[in-house]
């Protein structure tokens, strides 16, 4: 019976040295490469109140915080940053918005609008 204890407990210790003292943390061999971004500084005269901005291949989209009877949406040229027009009017009116949300499609061309206040989607 001694020598079972002993076995037993000569093996304990044998596999928690061997156990434990084994590394078995894995170096990272991916680095990011340090690249300052591009920072343009840019003057927008349409719009006070950005809530959202949307981009596509051509474009650039504002969705504004418009609490007047104005146009919502903003666009804008991705390239030159130029105005192009703007949409989505507030109001209570059969073609005006409430709370207007903007998300991107899955295609990622085209903008889905949506009044959630009134439950519309917007084509």
């Amino acid at each position: 019976m001694k020598r079972i204890i002993y076995f037993s407990v000569i093996s304990s210790i044998l596999l928690i040295e061997t156990g434990c003292s084994h590394d078995k943390r894995v170096e990272n061999k991916f680095a990011l490469a340090a690249e300052s971004p591009k920072i343009e500084e840019l003057t927008v005269n349409e719009v006070l109140k950005p809530l959202d901005i949307i981009t596509t291949d051509n474009y650039i989209c504002i969705l504004h915080e418009e609490k007047s009877s104005g146009n919502q949406i903003y666009v804008y040229d991705a390239d030159t940053f130029g105005f192009k027009y703007d949409f989505a009017k507030r109001g209570q009116g059969p073609a005006e918005t409430v709370a207007l949300d903007v998300m991107k499609n899955a295609r990622g061309d085209t903008l889905d609008l949506i009044d959630q206040a009134n439950y519309t989607m917007i084509r």
